[in-house]
C-alpha cells in the first residue's frame, strides 16, 4: 500500500494550486462576467489557444523528456546535466520564438481575428512566451526530483499573485482583456527567477548538444501531439466564431471551462504520475499496480463528472446574477465532462507509449483524434452550433481511447480490471439521467436533485459490489482513524476550554 500512499500523497500535494485556482476562479467568476463580456471571453480563448499551441510546437514538450532522462540517468552529475540542458534549451527557444512573434503578430492577428485590432494583444502574449518554456521546464524538474511540495508552493504562488493583477488591472484599471495577459505575465516573470534559482542551485550549469538532440526526439512528437490535442480542446471556437457569433464563443467557452473541471482533477495525478511511473511499473508487481491505479483513476474522474453534472445547472444561477446569458453554457456541460472522463481513460492507456520511448505512437493517436474532431467541427458545427461543437470532441476522444487500447496492447499487453471500470461507468450514466430529465425549474428544488442523484451513483456503486474485500477493510481503518482523530481534537479542544475557565 506504500505505492497507493505515495501517490495519493504527493497528489493531494499537486492538487492544492488546482483547486486554489479554481476556487480563485469561481470566486472571481461574478467579477469576470461584470467586466468582461462573453464576446471578451471569446477573444481570451482564442488568444490562449494560440498561445498554447506555439507553446507545445515550438516548446517541443522538453518538460516530459526531462522526466524520462532523469530518471534514466545513473548519476547526480548525469541528472544535473539533463536539468540545465533542458532549461537552457528551454530559454533559448522562448527568446528566438518571441522574437518571431512580434515580428508576426499583426498578421497572426489577421488570421486569427480577421483584423489587425487585437495586434497589441499578441504583443502581450509573445511576451509571455519567453516565461511559459523555462517555467514548464523548472516545474517538471521539481516533479523529476519529487519535490511536490516547493511545486505546490511555486504554482500556488503564481496563481495569487496572477488573481491579485487580474482584480487590480480589470476592476479597478478597467483594462478589460489586456488585464488577464498582464497579470499572467507579471505572474509567470516572478515565477520564472524562482524556478531559475532553485534549479541552478542544485545542479552545475552545463550544456550537452548531444543530450539536447536526444531529448528534441524525444520531446518532438510529444510536442505535435500537443498540438493536435490543443486543436481537440480549443478548435472548436475558430468554428464556432465563424459559424456562430463571439457570444456564443464565450458561453460555449465557459461551459467548457466548466466540464474541463474533470482534467484539472486528473492534472494532480499525472503531474505525479508520468514523472514517477517509470520507477513503480518497472517495479516489483508494477503491471497490477497500474491496472489498479487505472480503476482508481476513473472512480474519482467519474465521480467529479457526476457532481459537475447534476449541479451545473443550479451552481450557475448563483454565480452569474448579472448575466443570465452565461447559464445557457449548463446545457453543454454534460457532453463535455463525459468526453473528459474518456480522455482520462485514454491518457492511462498511452502512458505505455511513455513508459517503452514510443513517443511517435503518442502522436499518432492525437493526430488521428485531431482528425476525428475536425471532421465533427466540420460537419456539426455549421448545422447544431455549440451542440455540434461538444458532440465533436465527445466522439474524438472515444475514438482516441479505442485506438491507444488497440495500440498499445500491441506493445506490451497490459492486464485492466474492466468489469469494475463498467460498474463505474454504468453508475454515473443512471444517476446523471435521472438529474438531467427530472430536473425542476426552482434553484432549491434543482440543489435538492443534484443531492439525490449524487447519492444514487454511490448507492448504485455500493450494491453492484464495487469495492473489493481489501478495500472494504482499508475503508474500515481509515474510519477508525479519522473518528480517533476527531476525538482526540475535541478532547484537546475540551481540555483548552477547562484551562481558560479555570
Amino acid at each position: 500500500m506504500s505505492t497507493y500512499r505515495a501517490l495519493l500523497r504527493h497528489s493531494a500535494a499537486y492538487s492544492v494550486p488546482v483547486i486554489l485556482g479554481k476556487m480563485c476562479g469561481f470566486l472571481l467568476l461574478p467579477v469576470y462576467t461584470r467586466y468582461l463580456s462573453p464576446s471578451d471571453y471569446g477573444v481570451l480563448e482564442l488568444l490562449d489557444l494560440t498561445l498554447f499551441m506555439l507553446t507545445s510546437l515550438f516548446g517541443s514538450r522538453l518538460g516530459d523528456a526531462l522526466c524520462y532522462f532523469h530518471a534514466e540517468a545513473e548519476t547526480s552529475k548525469a541528472r544535473g546535466a539533463v536539468a540545465t540542458t533542458a532549461f537552457l534549451s528551454a530559454l533559448g527557444m522562448g527568446v528566438l520564438g518571441a522574437l518571431a512573434g512580434f515580428l508576426c503578430s499583426e498578421p497572426l492577428g489577421k488570421l486569427v481575428f480577421g483584423t489587425t485590432a487585437y495586434t497589441f494583444y499578441f504583443h502581450l502574449l509573445f511576451a509571455n512566451f519567453v516565461m511559459v518554456l523555462p517555467l514548464e521546464v523548472g516545474l517538471a524538474y521539481l516533479r523529476a526530483v519529487n519535490r511536490s511540495v516547493l511545486f505546490t508552493v511555486c504554482m500556488s504562488v503564481r496563481l495569487l499573485v496572477a488573481m491579485f493583477f487580474n482584480v487590480l488591472f480589470l476592476a479597478f484599471w478597467r483594462m478589460g482583456i489586456a488585464a488577464m495577459l498582464w497579470s499572467t505575465l507579471v505572474a509567470s516573470a516572478a515565477m520564472v527567477i524562482g524556478v531559475s534559482v532553485i534549479l541552478l542551485s542544485s545542479a552545475q550549469l552545463s550544456f550537452s548538444f548531444a543530450l539536447c538532440r536526444r531529448m528534441a526526439a524525444y520531446a518532438f512528437p510529444v510536442g505535435v501531439g500537443g498540438v493536435a490535442m490543443l486543436i481537440i480542446h480549443y478548435g472548436d471556437r475558430f468554428f464556432l466564431q465563424r459559424s456562430a457569433t463571439l457570444a456564443d464563443v464565450g458561453i460555449y467557452s465557459l461551459a467548457y471551462k466548466l466540464g474541463m473541471l474533470v482534467s484539472y482533477v486528473q492534472l494532480p495525478f499525472m503531474t505525479y504520475w508520468t514523472s514517477q511511473m517509470y520507477r513503480i511499473v518497472r517495479g516489483v508487481d508494477g503491471e497490477a499496480i497500474n491496472a489498479r491505479v487505472c480503476t482508481y483513476l476513473m472512480l474519482v474522474l467519474t465521480s467529479v463528472a457526476v457532481v459537475i453534472t447534476v449541479f451545473s445547472r443550479p451552481a450557475l444561477y448563483v454565480l452569474t446574477p448579472r448575466a443570465p446569458a452565461f447559464r445557457e453554457a449548463a446545457l453543454f456541460i454534460p457532453l463535455i465532462a463525459a468526453a473528459y472522463v474518456i480522455r482520462g481513460l485514454g491518457d492511462q492507456f498511452r502512458n505505455v507509449f511513455f513508459l517503452e520511448n514510443r513517443t511517435v505512437n503518442d502522436a499518432h493517436t492525437s493526430i488521428l483524434g485531431c482528425l476525428l474532431c475536425l471532421a465533427g467541427y466540420g460537419a456539426l458545427i455549421p448545422p447544431f452550433k455549440m451542440w455540434g461543437a461538444a458532440a465533436a470532441t465527445l466522439l474524438a476522444f472515444i475514438g482516441m481511447t479505442a485506438y491507444s487500447y488497440w495500440k498499445t496492447q500491441r506493445i506490451k499487453r497490459y492486464r485492466y480490471e474492466v468489469k469494475r471500470l463498467v460498474k463505474i461507468g454504468a453508475s454515473a450514466l443512471a444517476s446523471c439521467a435521472v438529474a438531467l430529465v427530472g430536473m425542476p425549474s426552482a434553484v432549491a428544488g434543482q440543489f435538492a436533485l443534484a443531492t439525490g442523484s449524487l447519492f444514487l451513483f454511490v448507492s448504485l456503486l455500493a450494491l453492484s459490489g464495487f469495492l473489493q474485500p481489501e478495500e472494504i477493510e482499508t475503508l474500515k481503518e481509515l474510519r477508525s482513524y479519522f473518528r480517533q482523530r476527531a476525538m482526540q481534537a475535541v478532547a484537546a479542544v475540551r481540555r483548552r476550554w477547562s484551562a481558560v475557565l479555570t
